[in-house]
């Protein structure tokens, strides 16, 4: 089994030492990749499907997906790399002499890193919260716990609970947040 969760929660596991012996034995931190790596899980996967990526779009992933620190976060290429791979075999199933190459024409068609990342999200609120207002209220409350560096913010219960009762009282509307 593979199991993959953020650090924050990787101490969790130790409730499954009853039935699991050592559930630490093998675990595996994957830390942010240097652009070097980050250039390999981008090329090198593909590659072992026959497609490539030009070589422009390569060099604009790494400069879309680069943090300040000058690495890159996994869960970000990934997310990149899954969308121009569905992509390209969207385009493929309608053009089947379509070249092997995930063009840079594609990436611009889904909006780059930043709108395929906010895709991402959008799908993901669409799925697990019905009516619209609270996918709106979500995404506003998600704003407050990345800063703006795109970084995750730790915020207690509590402090963010009352910035949403402020927020209630305010009445403002959530366009105004």
């Amino acid at each position: 089994w593979v199991f993959a969760l953020r650090s924050e929660f990787f101490g969790a596991l130790a409730s499954f030492r009853p039935r699991i012996s050592n559930p630490f034995h093998n675990d595996f931190r994957l830390d942010r990749l240097t652009r070097e790596e980050a250039r390999e899980v981008i090329v090198k996967p593909a590659s072992l499907y026959h497609i490539e990526y030009e070589s422009i779009l390569v060099d604009r992933l790494l400069e879309d997906l680069i943090q300040i620190d000058d690495e890159v976060a996994p869960p970000q290429v990934q997310l990149v790399c899954l969308a121009l791979y569905d992509s390209y075999y969207e385009r493929k199933r309608v053009n089947s002499n379509l070249s092997a190459v995930i063009t840079q024409d594609m990436y611009l068609d889904n909006g780059e890193a930043r709108g395929i990342l906010r895709h991402h999200l959008h799908r993901v609120l669409m799925h697990s919260l019905q009516q619209q207002e609270e996918r709106e209220f979500a995404r506003k409350i998600l704003t407050v716990l990345i800063s703006s560096d795109q970084r995750r913010l730790r915020c207690r219960y509590s402090d963010l609970a009352r910035q949403l009762v402020i927020w209630m009282k305010d009445g403002q509307n959530l366009d105004q947040l």
